[in-house]
């Protein structure tokens, strides 16, 4: 193991007590993690909170992914390698990274230091800021996947729900991109603004019941970052022979739609099945040809806010913690 510098026996880090609302997130000290085999550590300065982290937090979903409290709940950083496991190149040790930790299961990452696996690293390339990278961590990948999952021409009119999230504006900058015209369901005009500056055409507010009836064509595409009752609605505005990709349970669950005149794509295999993604992602924002809005941040200590601001839909595109 390289360890250039000292570990130090304690770190700073966020604790889910139990599960419950925000305030189950605790500050506390936890022991300083050490690499194992092809894994290395990272000095965090960014942390990625995602709206899973703030499902698992209440307490959803722990039998399928296998949680338990106490734990170090996040699941996606940006920071500097500081220290090696066997296996791995030595040269790694100060590179800028950023990295999925956690496995399967999104914990570890509310930390000063974070332990990942060599294999989920991502450099992040010179020109752009960590802080944009991190909010990538997910999204980058997912956003790409999702996009090669379907085919977009010039004039095709394209849906995306849960349009204000870090996803969501990924997913319209690609379709501004292509040619298609863009309809943002989105929660409250303040998050409206950000897409029509994005390039949306057409704002719908989701909360709304009835939304649906304002929508004024029919998408040949759905992007589904809400799912539930919004999804479903989506997903029957399609044209005959439009594609659903969902990606997202933001209204609960992820919607149930069984109709014969769509097709709907699987994204989990497709995301696993596609290479490279994540440093495609991070070169189209370094260059400027996506631009990444993370919309609010929060001190480490802050992250209960960080989780209430979330789960009360005031979020606008990427939510990070600072360390």
């Amino acid at each position: 193991m390289t360890t250039p510098t000292a570990p130090t026996a304690a770190i700073r880090a966020i604790i889910v007590e139990e599960f419950g609302p925000p305030d189950v997130l605790r500050p506390r000290e936890v022991p300083a993690a050490e690499p194992g085999a092809g894994q290395v550590v990272i000095n965090t300065v960014f942390a990625d909170v995602m709206f899973l982290d703030v499902r698992l937090r209440s307490g959803w979903g722990a039998d399928y992914f296998k949680i338990t409290a106490p734990y170090v709940p996040g699941g996606g950083v940006g920071g500097t390698v500081a220290a090696v496991g066997a296996g791995v190149d030595d040269g790694l040790v100060g590179a800028t990274v950023t990295a999925r930790v956690g496995g399967r299961v999104p914990v570890g990452g509310y930390a000063e230091r974070a332990l990942a696996q060599a294999d989920d690293l991502t450099r992040v390339p010179a020109g752009l800021g960590l802080d944009l990278a991190t909010a990538l961590v997910h999204d980058g990948k997912t956003a790409l996947a999702a996009w090669r999952a379907v085919d977009v021409a010039a004039g095709d009119t394209v849906l995306i729900t849960a349009a204000s999230g870090g996803l969501g504006t990924l997913l319209t900058q690609l379709a501004v991109r292509a040619g298609a015209e863009v309809i943002a369901a989105v929660g409250s005009a303040a998050k409206g603004e950000r897409l029509r500056a994005l390039g949306a055409s057409e704002i719908v507010a989701s909360t709304d019941p009835r939304w649906s009836d304002a929508v004024s064509a029919r998408p040949q595409v759905v992007f589904d970052g809400a799912g539930g009752d919004v999804g479903r609605a989506a997903a029957g505005l399609l044209a005959d022979g439009g594609a659903l990709v969902g990606y997202g349970a933001a209204s609960g669950g992820f919607a149930a739609v069984d109709d014969p005149r769509i097709r709907v794509v699987d994204l989990g295999k497709i995301n696993a099945a596609e290479p490279g993604l994540a440093d495609e992602a991070l070169e189209l924002a370094r260059t400027g040809e996506l631009a990444v809005t993370i919309g609010q941040t929060f001190p480490l200590a802050d992250a209960a806010e960080a989780h209430r601001t979330i789960e009360e839909r005031r979020a606008i595109g990427r939510t990070l913690l600072t360390i």
